[in-house]
């Protein structure tokens, strides 16, 4: 027992004398706290027992009741009187003149109070407060009672209403406090006050008017004189209360005294202590609160009140914090000043745009998320009821700090935040509200950060509380139930995100018409062009930008999640977007709309048009107008205006009439006007046709514009049902207008072309020939379906079949491709008429038909297409007998062709068929090289002689033509040793002339293709008279100075191939030809040095040749380097006949090795030698390979080459032919000391050769081989052939391999 009152409190006395159980734990884990002990303390009013030790006490019983309180309520239970007189002792205490002891006093007798729930316990502390208070000579004197009450108030809500019905005499009793002058006594008074005033129940007495008044007044009062924290905090949790309730409230704001209720909200709101500020805040919003309790007039009213006394400016001022509650309570109440519609039209929200911006970016620092999204939501409605005409910001750094901002939102964790930025960064994309002019970039930022997250969301959205994916396409929802549905956040931030991107591209379409949103007012007046040019810039990069984010992010977005959007918006906001995008009038506009018809876009549009209810008027418009757009942007620009304005005039009427499915759309072709009846007016009649009559025109036309960019709405099979419905029930079919007929016509074409087999349907018949008498352009549409149409099983008339064709060749052009063409354009001309040329000789006629009587546009496209058509090689066996059908064709045509041109008389011949003949017979003569010359080339040859000799006034095209048939001809009857062309040529005298005329110095440079058709011209006639010794009329002269220029020159390539095919005639001929005369330099004639004898040219001019050939053959073109080394084997030849130490000189020059060096690097770094640089060595290796020229080095890569080459890939027989001459020279030369690795790859190549299958498939490239550059015709450098030794025909390139393998074996040996 000792060592338990040991453990006791050293301030408790007469404990032995307690029974153990008031003894409970104290607050140390040691004590123990006798309850008992501590009563007869706190009830001895005669005691002289320090206050310290009832501190103590009353500290401990505190502890007990939070720690111990189920302890306690278990010793109190038996016996209520013990709490009773524990509370009325501590009660007693309140006297004591000690503000900390009476603190402690009042928290135990609340603890108490709340600790029991004793209403009587309660009403007996308040029945005694009240008498204490009524007693007191003052009210300082009842302060501690006056507080107790307070306190009670405040931890028992339910106490107030048992003390409603003193409710009265409460605020009678405590008004006057209000006045008192102590502080404390007004605080605590103001306190009490604030949990007395409420709205009165059912039963209970109404404070009357007059109390309310003076109620008013005196807070009023109060709060404009306090000086200290509490009692401006109490005042205005008293003000708040009044203002919870209509009366106050109106009494408040009615109040006529000294101070007015905004002059005290002020003084709050400037108050530097954030708990004033935000009481101040709520008071404001309690006023607007009563909006939905008062007159509307009451409430506007007030509102006018607040914002004439400037409150909205204070509330401003208030943002300029860091605490979240603050910021969060301002935004609130200026959520609710967005009501009011003077709040905008005083510019209250210019006044203060910039601190709300302010205080939005303070709230992502401080990263509270509802001040964060009740800034946000401000902002919003702000930007979305600011009134037209009223500049809201004025400066960019406003707008750029709440882009930033916005940015920023955009990748905020919460999505409720995302979608309050987004719905913001919508609602400010408004010209009229945004600075002057409008810094776009900041837009672009803060529409990109929406971009990406909208690029976040899942795919498809999840979250979404729709019951599945339901299919939507099929059938139609009421209102209520495509609305009613909850939507998920994510729909709802997609749904937002598109509105944003639809309100900018309304902003960029306002930019391109209104030049303030993006120039300055202080614009100089000379720097308006500069000016438009930036604005330009500066626009274009938005609609570019927006144009991405369009194809980019939103449409896949929306078709992604097309299936489960229930959000008309959604579609709204994507169709307007489409809508805006044409008419902005880019260049790539058209391509745009292309892409989206394309992109199946029609389909769509009528699929989610039936989706959603026809009530819902904003997305059905959208659609409509979307489908218009759609449709006239891609129209074909060929049509007249008329018909462009009736087609958007017919849309605009007709869309809004037509609902339902793509094919439920369809059976509108299937309806005939209504009857008339005897009761119905004939006017009633025309509108009911007209109406009709619209909407089979608007029909057709989506139809027309889908199938023509592929998109199938509805099967082929019944739009051609529809449409030989569509025809039958309108027998008078020429008052059809030109679009509805153009529309007919192609889907005709596409629909009821592929049904094979069946006769052509009465109705298509009647219309083809209405067609046929109109204006067939202006109902033809550019589409492969038309002429496939017409050359297809069906019996269409040849007369309409080749006006169809005519069309296809005037509406193609030269180079035709889906790429280049335009984008209503969808056939291309080499493809679909070159397949239509292969499987339908009636096409090939027509062609050629119009080649012959058609126009000079006509025969151009025509003979374009016969060119194209005709390949260089057939691809196949099927390939091969199509183009040896078509050639013969041709050839059994061309007699009537010819006599047409140049023996008919009515009409002279004109440039362009002439043209065209002569380019279809260089075609026939190179596509059948083996056919041997008829009659119609004779009399074509001649009528060419004839235009040749009239080449003063020819067109230079005609002449370069007849040039190019003279050079085939002599190239093809060279080829046959015929020498017919070389005879009459050396026989035309005008023709030689004028040969000689072209080939000279003063020959204009544009003629550069004329000469060099004269060089190779001259070189075929000099080979011909050389074989055959034909009698010559006439000698050419050609001054050497010109002929060693041309191939100086490096500007004309093509020029300097054909000087040298000359060259290289007259080194094989040896300057013998009787055709030609070589005229040296007029100068006097100086010695010959010893190097000349023998010589036709002097040794120097050789020399300078041999120079021009080396520096031809590193220039890397194909053509002049198989000339150069053709020519340079020829000028080898003929010095060493004639000098052989000048031949040994040329070959032996240091610069050869380098030649060899740099053609073999350069070939073996792309891993194929060229067979120019293969005879090349060979003639190096043939003459003894001088001074090294070809090293060992060179010839180990050259046999690694032929070691890794495919035989079966060479480029021909002849390229086979002189990699085995190569091989050869490079075994039989005793110079050749051959390594290891080359006897490896020569083994392997030759044991290629011998395999002759590998290699007959080749081209054999016969002797007759043309080549067409830059407009002209001459021989290929191959086919020169200088030595027939140096050429293996395919059958003895196997027996020459096994030989070379022979001797190879022999070496090793």
């Amino acid at each position: 027992m000792m060592s338990n009152l040991r453990q006791l409190s050293s301030f408790t006395g007469n404990h032995s004398q307690h029974d153990p159980e008031w003894t409970i734990p104290g607050s140390r884990p040691t004590s123990l706290f006798c309850l008992a002990c501590a009563l007869e303390t706190f009830e001895d009013p005669n005691s002289e027992v320090p206050v310290v030790k009832k501190k103590y006490l009353l500290g401990e019983l505190s502890k007990a009741i939070n720690s111990h309180e189920k302890l306690l309520l278990d010793l109190l239970a038996g016996d209520n009187r013990v709490a009773w007189h524990l509370a009325q002792t501590v009660y007693n205490i309140l006297d004591v003149p000690d503000e900390t002891l009476l603190a402690l006093v009042i928290e135990v007798l609340v603890q108490l109070c709340c600790t029991f729930k004793s209403e009587e316990l309660v009403c007996y502390l308040v029945h005694q407060i009240s008498v204490q208070v009524q007693q007191a000579h003052s009210l300082s004197a009842s302060l501690p009672a006056l507080i107790l009450l307070g306190q009670l108030l405040d931890s028992i809500p339910s106490l107030m209403e048992t003390l409603n019905h003193q409710q009265e005499s409460l605020i009678g009793i405590l008004l006057p406090g209000l006045s008192y002058p102590d502080e404390k006594v007004k605080s605590t008074c103001a306190f009490i006050l604030a949990h007395v005033v409420r709205q009165p129940t059912e039963g209970s007495r109404q404070v009357s008017l007059a109390e309310i008044g003076k109620l008013a007044g005196s807070v009023l009062s109060l709060l404009a004189t306090a000086q200290s924290k509490d009692l401006r905090i109490n005042a205005m949790g008293l003000l708040k209360r009044l203002l919870e309730y209509e009366q106050p409230t109106k009494t408040l704001m009615q109040y006529q005294g000294k101070t007015s209720l905004p002059s005290v909200i002020k003084k709050m709101l400037m108050s530097r202590d954030d708990t004033l500020q935000v009481s101040g805040v709520q008071c404001v919003a309690q006023i607007l609160l009563h909006q939905q309790t008062v007159q509307p007039s009451h409430h506007c009213q007030y509102a006018e009140e607040l914002l004439n006394s400037d409150v909205a400016e204070f509330l401003y001022e208030t943002l300029a914090t860091t605490d979240g509650l603050l910021l969060r309570s301002t935004f609130c109440c200026l959520l609710l000043f967005t009501e009011i519609e003077s709040f905008f039209n005083k510019c209250h929200t210019v006044y203060g745009i910039e601190s709300m911006v302010r205080a939005v970016q303070q709230s992502t620092k401080l990263n509270n998320t509802e001040a964060l999204n009740h800034g946000l939501q401000l902002l919003s409605e702000i930007f979305k009821k600011h009134p037209e005409g009223i500049h809201l910001m004025n400066n960019d750094t406003t707008l750029t700090q709440l882009c930033s901002t916005l940015t920023d939102c955009m990748t905020h964790t919460q999505i409720t935040t995302v979608i309050h930025a987004t719905q913001t960064l919508a609602n400010l994309l408004r010209g009229d509200q945004l600075p002057r002019p409008i810094p776009l970039q900041p837009l672009i930022n803060s529409l990109q950060a929406l971009l990406d997250s909208l690029h976040r969301l899942p795919k498809p959205l999840v979250g979404s509380n729709h019951h599945g994916h339901r299919k939507h396409s099929h059938h139609r929802h009421t209102r209520q139930e495509g609305l009613s549905r909850t939507h998920s956040k994510y729909e709802t931030l997609l749904s937002n995100g598109l509105n944003a991107m639809h309100r900018a591209f309304r902003l960029a379409a306002a930019c391109l018409t209104d030049s303030s949103t993006t120039e300055s007012q202080f614009t100089a007046p000379n720097s308006q062009t500069s000016g438009t040019k930036t604005r330009e810039a500066k626009v274009s990069c938005l609609i570019q930008f927006l144009l991405q984010a369009l194809e980019g992010t939103c449409i896949p977005l929306v078709m992604v999640n097309m299936d489960i959007i229930s959000i008309p918006d959604v579609f709204t906001d994507l169709f307007s977007m489409l809508s805006v995008a044409m008419e902005f009038g880019l260049s790539d506009v058209q391509q745009f709309s292309v892409k989206l018809v394309s992109s199946s876009f029609i389909q769509l549009a009528l699929t989610i048009k039936n989706k959603f209810p026809t009530q819902d008027r904003q997305l059905q418009d959208a659609i409509n107008s979307f489908l218009s757009q759609l449709c006239i942007s891609i129209q074909d620009p060929c049509c007249s205006l008329d018909e462009k304005h009736r087609l958007s005039d017919t849309l605009q009427k007709a869309l809004p009439q037509i609902h339902g499915s793509a094919s439920e759309m369809l059976h509108l072709l299937y309806e005939l006007p209504p009857s008339s009846s005897s009761s119905s007016s004939l006017q009633a009649q025309d509108d009911m046709d007209r109406s009709l009559q619209i909407k089979q025109e608007a029909c057709l036309a989506l139809l027309y514009y889908a199938f023509l960019y592929n998109d199938k709405i509805v099967p082929g099979s019944a739009v051609s049902e529809a449409i030989l419905s569509f025809l039958a029930n309108h027998p008078n079919m020429k008052r059809l207008t030109t679009s509805t007929s153009k529309h007919l016509l192609f889907l005709l074409a596409m629909c009821h072309g592929n049904i094979c087999n069946q006769p052509l349907h009465t109705g298509v018949q009647s219309f083809i020939k209405v067609v046929q008498e109109a204006d067939l352009c202006s109902v033809y549409t550019h589409h492969p379906a038309i002429i496939n149409w017409c050359f297809g099983p069906a019996s269409i008339q040849s007369q309409f079949t080749c006006r169809i064709l005519e069309q296809w060749l005037m509406h193609s052009s030269s180079g035709d491709s889906l790429e280049t063409s335009n984008p209503w354009e969808q056939g291309g001309k080499t493809d679909t008429l070159s397949n239509l040329l292969k499987r339908n000789s009636s096409c090939l006629e027509m062609l050629l038909d119009i080649m012959n009587s058609g126009g000079d546009k006509l025969v151009q496209e025509a003979l374009s297409v016969l060119e194209s058509v005709l390949p260089h090689t057939a691809s196949s066996v099927d390939d091969e007998d199509c183009t040896d059908r078509m050639l013969r064709v041709m050839r059994s045509r061309l007699p009537d062709i010819l006599h047409r041109i140049f023996m008919s008389d009515d009409h002279t011949p004109s440039d362009v068929h002439i043209l065209a003949l002569l380019r279809i017979s260089c075609t026939l003569h190179e596509k059948c090289p083996q056919t041997e010359l008829d009659p119609v080339d004779v009399k074509l040859m001649y009528h060419v002689t004839n235009l040749i000799s009239k080449s003063s006034s020819s067109n230079p095209d005609i002449l370069q033509a007849c040039l190019n048939y003279l050079t085939c001809l002599l190239i093809k009857t060279s080829s046959q040793d015929q020498t017919t062309v070389a005879s009459i040529l050396l026989s035309n005298l005008p023709t030689l002339q004028l040969l000689e005329s072209l080939l000279s110095a003063s020959t204009p440079s544009h003629l550069h293709t004329h000469q060099c058709s004269s060089l190779s011209i001259l070189a075929q006639i000099i080979t011909s008279q050389a074989k055959s010794n034909i009698k010559v009329s006439y000698t050419i002269g050609l001054d050497l100075s010109f002929a060693v220029d041309i191939l100086r020159q490096n500007k004309h390539i093509l020029r300097k191939v054909c000087g040298l095919q000359l060259w290289t005639v007259l080194f094989n001929t040896k300057f013998e030809s009787s055709v030609l005369r070589i005229n040296k330099s007029s100068a006097p004639r100086a010695l010959l040095d010893d190097e000349d004898a023998g010589l036709d040219i002097q040794a120097r001019d050789l020399k300078t040749i041999y120079v021009w050939l080396q520096n031809s053959i590193v220039q890397a073109d194909p053509l002049l380097c198989h000339a150069a080394v053709t020519c340079m084997k020829s000028l080898i030849a003929y010095v060493l006949e004639r000098s052989q130490p000048l031949a040994h000189h040329l070959l032996g020059q240091p610069w050869n090795h380098q030649l060899m060096t740099y053609c073999l690097e350069s070939s073996l770094d792309s891993n194929h030698i060229p067979t120019h640089v293969i005879q090349l060595i060979t003639m190096f290796l043939q003459h003894g390979n001088k001074e090294g020229v070809v090293s060992i080095h060179h010839l180990e890569g050259v046999a690694n080459y032929l070691k890794s080459l495919d035989v079966s890939q060479c480029m021909s027989q002849q390229a086979v032919s002189d990699a085995l001459l190569l091989a050869h020279q490079m075994i039989v030369q005793p110079d050749v000391k051959l390594t290891h690795k080359m006897v490896q790859g020569l083994c392997a190549f030759l044991q290629q050769v011998t395999n002759a299958a590998k290699y007959q498939s080749l081209d054999r490239q016969n002797d007759f081989m043309c080549v067409h550059v830059d407009s002209v015709v001459l021989q290929h450098p191959r086919s020169y052939i200088v030595d027939p030794k140096m050429s293996l025909h395919a059958q003895q390139m196997p027996s020459c391999a096994k030989d070379l393998l022979e001797k190879l074996a022999k070496y090793q040996e």
